[in-house]
């Protein structure tokens, strides 16, 4: 583990038998052999039957690989989805599923993300009339971000139909592009999805956040439950999560690349090597550190975009729109359209 506060992708940490054995349960009941999905990951499956074997992040992307190679159907990342939360997580999994609204639901996910949610941060925001989920990358996670995103909503959108007895007008904006198999985007999400925003984010609209779940708590097993994880909460935050936050502070007047490193205590050299094992790159965090920026500023603040171009100490108007279409692939009016600013 790195002496910082911040875990990287190859730390032993992650809890085996979570989230990982969900996904490998799904596959093999497709009668695939276990030592195919752990084949390079220099795990057994015993390892993962002991319940007390951590694996790290890159271990967790490499699964993934195994299992997309071996299940071959595109609805692999939505059933695992629908397995995610409340889970089998302890009492992690207890306390979320005990929460007695929607909003509660968002603030425990959020809280104990180390445990339920590792590999991106639900980050949560609200303006006049929605509530946004955005869901932020912490550990660097390349060419899976699209089947580990698809898996966190539809996670989250079972997860509130569970509890809430039916289906929540959720929105649903992805930064990838239209996928071939959309169908299940609208199967296990809905008709309102939306690709290539820029970012990944969930909106609803608040007045369903302080609704009690048809399915009331129990409230011994709430409180239980939450005196264990107030006690057992981590404070460690992924990497890549570490850089961004760093970069979003100093957003006003971006720091260079050897700023940031120093303030992580390493060398520029150093700095550039974790990046790349982490799939990133310091140019494209900054683009997000920005967008992310300007997306809280119109839906929190009501900025206009003058407003967003000048704190963000753009010049001209031509450049921040500019700049905005590189950061998302869409203007600020057609992102804020589809986003329902």
């Amino acid at each position: 583990m790195s002496c910082n506060n911040y875990y990287e992708n190859d730390d032993p940490i992650l809890v085996a038998h979570h989230h990982s054995a969900l996904l490998i349960d799904i596959v093999r009941s497709r009668n695939v052999n276990s030592h195919k999905l752990l084949a390079g990951t220099g795990l057994f499956y015993d390892d993962i039957l002991s319940g007390n074997k951590k694996i790290s992040a890159s271990q967790v992307l490499r699964l993934i690989h195994n299992c997309q190679q071996q299940y071959k159907q595109a609805d692999l990342s939505f059933r695992w989805g629908h397995t995610l939360w409340p889970g089998h997580y302890d009492s992690f999994s207890q306390l979320l599923g005990n929460c007695p609204n929607l909003q509660q639901t968002l603030q425990v996910l959020h809280d104990y993300r180390f445990q339920l949610s590792p590999l991106m941060t639900p980050i949560i925001t609200e303006d006049s009339q929605y509530c946004f989920i955005q869901w932020r990358d912490a550990i660097g996670l390349g060419a899976h971000k699209k089947f580990i995103i698809e898996a966190l909503m539809t996670g989250l959108a079972a997860l509130c139909r569970l509890r809430s007895g039916q289906r929540l007008p959720w929105h649903f904006g992805f930064s990838h592009g239209k996928p071939k198999y959309q169908e299940q985007y609208e199967v296990n999400l809905g008709k309102q999805v939306y690709f290539d925003l820029g970012v990944d984010v969930m909106a609803i609209d608040k007045r369903y956040l302080h609704k009690n779940w048809q399915r009331p708590k129990n409230q011994a097993s709430y409180n239980t439950a939450l005196q264990y994880c107030q006690s057992h909460k981590s404070n460690h935050i992924g990497f890549i999560e570490q850089v961004f936050n760093d970069i979003q502070i100093h957003i006003r007047q971006p720091l260079p690349l050897e700023d940031s490193a120093t303030r992580l205590a390493m060398s520029s050299a150093t700095f550039k090597r974790k990046l790349k094992k982490h799939h990133s790159r310091y140019q494209q965090l900054q683009d997000q550190g920005r967008l992310a920026t300007a997306l809280y500023l119109y839906q929190c603040n009501d900025y206009s975009n003058n407003q967003v171009a000048d704190y963000l100490n753009f010049n001209d108007m031509p450049n921040y729109r500019r700049a905005f279409k590189r950061w998302s692939g869409r203007t600020p009016n057609n992102l804020k359209q589809d986003l329902l600013l």
